[in-house]
């Protein structure tokens, strides 16, 4: 295959672009990581996976209202997506919006009974 034929693949492959955002995700780059997923979601904008991966790298910029924003867009593409009802309560958590917090993780914690170790132990953390 050409460069530029492989250039256009990339351009249109939203697995492409979550994978490469994922990379530099996981190397700590994540403004790199954040223009992947932005990528990835002018590509296919209801993807789940990219609005969770992007809120994720978010957080790691100190960006939670922005964060929010994103888990808010994947639980309404998504109600039942338990990993984005937890990943809101902790932006939450360090925005010091606790009631909103608990009960997101409640919400996270009634999706999936699995959780409830992680969620005990955060709920401890904020009553402290």
């Amino acid at each position: 295959m050409s460069k530029r034929r492989d250039s256009k693949f990339f351009d249109q492959n939203i697995d492409a672009w979550l994978n490469q955002g994922y990379t530099h995700e996981k190397s700590d780059e994540y403004t790199k990581a954040n223009e992947c997923y932005d990528k990835g979601l002018e590509i296919n904008p209801n993807s789940t996976y990219a609005w969770n991966r992007k809120g994720i790298v978010l957080e790691k910029l100190g960006q939670y209202e922005e964060a929010i924003l994103c888990y808010n867009k994947v639980i309404e593409l998504k109600p039942n997506y338990a990993a984005a009802w937890m990943n809101k309560a902790t932006a939450e958590q360090f925005l010091k919006r606790y009631n909103e917090a608990i009960a997101s993780y409640k919400k996270a914690l009634e999706l999936n009974p699995k959780l409830k170790e992680i969620i005990d132990l955060k709920l401890k953390i904020m009553e402290n």
